[in-house]
């Protein structure tokens, strides 16, 4: 079941910064939106609502889910250039899943990250040295997240749903 849950294996915090894996790291950012739109947009509605797992999010609840966390990401990125150490709200996400648009059509959310990784994209290559160990406080944890930390965090975050996307469609739940 592990495997299901983590296709791609736990996301691994960085505890440096490396220009490198930056540089790996905001590649994925840029390319996250493309690489989901090429593997969800000729779906039916049948496929859409195939999981990969029992009691899994569906392909569609993913997609949205995807573009909620990612606007919120964004955003969170934004205030730790703004302001210093800024506390930042929880994401109920569970709670999101079940809210109405989160059985809309995935067009709107795929336009959102388009827009959203473009946006974030130009945000992580103006970022220069000192810039990187700039955060936000996540309030559950109470530990400062870097940029460079929250960019590796969100680079996986995307492999991670588009696996999951994958296992659905090769074997769904």
């Amino acid at each position: 079941m592990e495997h299901l849950q983590y296709p791609i294996g736990k996301f691994a915090r960085p505890t440096e910064f490396s220009e490198a894996a930056a540089a790996e790291w905001m590649e994925s950012i840029r390319h996250a939106p493309m690489s989901l739109r090429a593997l969800v947009s000729k779906l039916s509605p049948e496929q859409l609502v195939q999981s990969y797992r029992p009691d899994g999010w569906s392909i569609q609840t993913i997609v949205h889910h995807l573009a909620d966390m990612h606007m919120n990401a964004f955003l969170r990125c934004k205030l730790a250039l703004s302001e210093e150490n800024p506390v930042v709200m929880v994401v109920p996400e569970g709670a999101f899943a079940t809210l109405p648009d989160a059985s809309t059509s995935i067009a709107d959310s795929l336009n959102i990250l388009d827009g959203v990784h473009a946006r974030w994209s130009v945000l992580f290559q103006s970022l220069s040295g000192e810039q990187w160990n700039r955060g936000f406080v996540h309030p559950v944890s109470q530990r400062v997240l870097s940029l460079h930390v929250t960019l590796a965090m969100y680079a996986w975050h995307g492999k991670h749903h588009i696996e999951h996307i994958k296992l659905a469609l090769a074997n769904p739940a």
